[in-house]
């Protein structure tokens, strides 16, 4: 048995674990280092999450770099008729945000060897998190997930008792007809010095779900590319996940367009995601996710590839929803054909020979869920994989070196995708050796870049793969460079094996477009920063857009919630309106509705009037307890009131009830800057916010109540 810790960042316990390297055995040691959306009955979505303002930098920022998410859901596709399996350490199944989202039908823990369970040991919360990212649930508790119509299944690997081959790949094909997303936030330790090999039976459990999972169309599978690339000391090329031709692994990325500080490269990436930056304890760049505290827990602190590959999953998940018929391989194209690869510094891109624009750190580039979903809509099958295979045994040459492979004309692939190379080498020391692959075409791809601290041994063996030829042609001679880290300090070795793969297509896959979009659909947004769309804004007869940020939206301005749009079913034929949102900062009242000492042993109870109609706004008297959400109703009073104390909604209660130390019960005041309101009681702040529409005539309406910053000290929440 071996160990291996989960891709996190931090290091929350250690397990022992055989790792899989593509098609062959790497012999060493390693660790695993774990280191609202919802549908209105006009079918509206409405997002109410009271965490959705952290997490728009990730899923709607309206920005040149942007994932476009919100403009997925806002083409009717949110992963509904899908399931994701996250393995992982456990899914908390009586999480709010996840209790519904969770097929116990699809789920085992393989800690106990039982179906039909998933939950995770106490305190372990990662795989909770993960599939929070990728599902969360229509409500008012956290954040939204990026396809939150997807179902989840649970297959808990990691635990208290080391892992083997055999779980592992009992994971990795459970439920391998049912389940199109495999969602993996873990591989082996990234200390700078292991390596290990992928067990027989992962590596079947692999290439067969891949191949025959989906009831043929092959079982998608995502893997975090690993968190240990600060100061170069680790790499993904050293991870057998990542090598595998039938995973995708995806890195994290910052709002930026710059690789995270602990983010690896290899030459097998595919994509990036978004995600934060643990070393950055100041960054606003949070991953909004569930936690295991109880039954609302919020974390933030969630991130790395760790975050990053759950992301991504879920907006793979639209992709299938789009198209179900896409193989696994269709997958893997649509990645390469959509992702986004305009950022970054120049230095760690380069154009191939075919004219296809790679990177050791983000792969493709960073997925577009908008692109992603309009190119699966109309999407072409690829031709089957096929493959040429050149062995070099007892070679026993001098390194460094290079080394020619020459593919003959009658290779039956016309159209390069995965490039293998296995070498078995005795060097100075393995960390020092690397490798680069050049192409016919005069591409230079580095495989195994070196790793300084690996120092345990003198012997080499490791399969590792390459996308970096995608759309090449394979014919012609191929050149294996071996040599040192250290270039000019005296390091040799032997070279004595050395096999050559190369994996794609006999013709060219065929040209794809993207279609118009089959399905529109209307996404209102509530709470603080909330806009909806203004139907006055259609430029196409007969379909509503969803803007890309509220500056977009004619007459309506950050923090200005609006109305719901009418609808009767998911594509729009409406009537030019005259309906417009309006900001109910600007003319309104509000007053307490209970004396203070009561404020908060019974309910949080205050009174909006404006434009004539009075509510009152009701929150739980728990609402001071923790930092989930909790949901307030804010009720339409049968008829207005007289004029109500304060002005602009500015509950200030100054008439506070002593406690003793030196505070008063509760008050109440808006906070301008995030229209909000806000009350605090013993240090501890709240925030309230609550829609206020005209163009609906309903009794209640659904508010949402959160802990937050005090005033002036943002962002709040609510």
């Amino acid at each position: 048995m071996e160990q291996r810790t989960m891709a996190n960042g931090v290091v929350n316990f250690t397990i022992t674990v055989f790792c899989v390297l593509g098609l062959s055995l790497v012999k060493g040691q390693g660790t695993e280092s774990r280191a609202l959306f919802a549908r209105s009955a006009s079918g509206t979505f409405n997002i109410a999450d009271p965490r959705w303002d952290n997490q728009r930098w990730y899923m709607d920022s309206g920005k040149t770099l942007d994932t476009n998410i919100a403009k997925a859901w806002s083409l009717c596709r949110t992963g509904k008729n899908v399931t994701v399996a996250v393995v992982d350490d456990g899914v908390l199944s009586t999480h709010r945000d996840l209790s519904d989202k969770i097929d116990l039908s699809l789920s085992l823990d393989l800690q106990k060897d039982q179906y039909g369970i998933s939950d995770p040991n106490f305190g372990d919360s990662h795989g909770t998190s993960a599939a929070g990212i990728i599902a969360a649930a229509a409500n008012s508790v956290c954040g939204v997930g990026v396809a939150p119509d997807a179902r989840i299944a649970g297959i808990r690997l990691y635990g208290d008792s080391p892992t083997t081959d055999l779980m592992e790949a009992r994971a990795l094909g459970a439920f391998g007809n049912d389940v199109s997303i495999y969602s993996c936030s873990w591989g082996m330790a990234r200390t700078g010095f292991d390596l290990k090999e992928i067990g027989p039976m992962a590596a079947a459990a692999l290439r067969d779900g891949a191949i025959k999972g989906r009831n043929g169309k092959g079982s998608v599978y995502v893997f975090a590319s690993g968190n240990g690339g600060s100061g170069g000391k680790d790499s993904c090329a050293y991870d057998g996940f990542a090598n595998s031709i039938y995973t995708i692994p995806v890195s994290g990325l910052t709002s930026r367009g710059e690789k995270l500080t602990n983010g690896e490269q290899c030459g097998a990436m595919m994509a990036t995601a978004f995600s934060r930056d643990s070393t950055d304890d100041w960054t606003w760049e949070k991953i909004i996710a569930p936690g295991t505290g109880y039954s609302s827990s919020c974390l933030d602190d969630f991130g790395e590839s760790s975050a990053a590959a759950p992301l991504a999953a879920g907006i793979l998940a639209l992709a299938l929803e789009a198209n179900p018929s896409l193989t696994a391989r269709d997958v893997q194209h649509l990645v390469v054909a959509t992702a986004n690869n305009q950022f970054g510094r120049e230095d760690l891109w380069n154009t191939n020979g075919a004219g296809v624009k790679v990177s050791s750190a983000f792969g493709f580039g960073l997925l577009d869920a908008e692109k992603m979903v309009k190119f699966a809509e109309n999407w072409k099958h690829v031709p089957p994989m096929t493959m040429c295979i050149l062995s070099k045994r007892n070679i026993n040459t001098t390194v460094p070196d290079v080394l020619g492979m020459e593919i003959p004309a009658d290779c039956d692939v016309s159209s390069v995708e995965h490039v293998q190379v296995y070498v078995l080498v005795r060097f100075t020391k393995r960390g020092y050796v690397k490798v680069d692959l050049e192409s016919p075409s005069g591409t230079r791809s580095t495989l195994i870049p070196g790793r300084p601290n690996d120092q345990w041994s003198r012997y080499l063996e490791l399969n590792v793969s390459t996308v970096q030829f995608w759309g090449e042609r394979s014919q012609g001679a191929w050149k294996v460079h071996v040599d040192s880290l250290y270039p000019g300090q005296g390091h040799s070795g032997v070279l004595y094996d050395l096999k050559l793969a190369v994996y794609g297509t006999s013709s060219q896959p065929p040209q794809q477009s993207p279609s118009a979009g089959n399905c529109r659909q209307t996404i209102a947004y509530y709470g603080r920063n909330a806009f909806v769309p203004d139907v006055t804004g259609v430029t196409k007869p007969g379909e509503i857009s969803v803007p890309t940020s509220p500056t977009e939206v004619p007459g309506v301005t950050k923090g200005t919630p609006g109305p719901v749009l009418p609808s009767s079913s998911q594509t729009f034929s409406p009537a030019r309106s005259t309906v417009r949102p309006i900001n109910i900062f600007s003319e309104c009242s509000c007053r307490n509705m209970q004396f203070p000492i009561y404020l908060w042993e019974k309910e949080a109870q205050f009174e909006i009037d404006f434009a004539g109609v009075t509510y009152d706004v009701t929150c739980p008297d728990d609402v001071f307890d923790d930092w989930s959400a909790h949901a307030c109703v804010m009720t339409k009073k049968v008829a207005p009131s007289s004029a109500l104390d304060g002005s602009k909604c500015a509950c200030g209660f100054k008439q506070g009830i002593p406690l003793g130390d030196g505070e008063v019960s509760a008050t109440w005041e808006v906070n301008t800057r995030f229209k909000s309101w806000w009350g605090i009681r013993h240090k501890k702040t709240v925030c309230v916010s609550c829609p206020v529409r005209t163009t609906t005539d309903r009794p209640t309406y659904p508010c949402s109540a959160t802990q937050c910053s005090s005033q002036g000290t943002g962002p709040l929440v609510g």
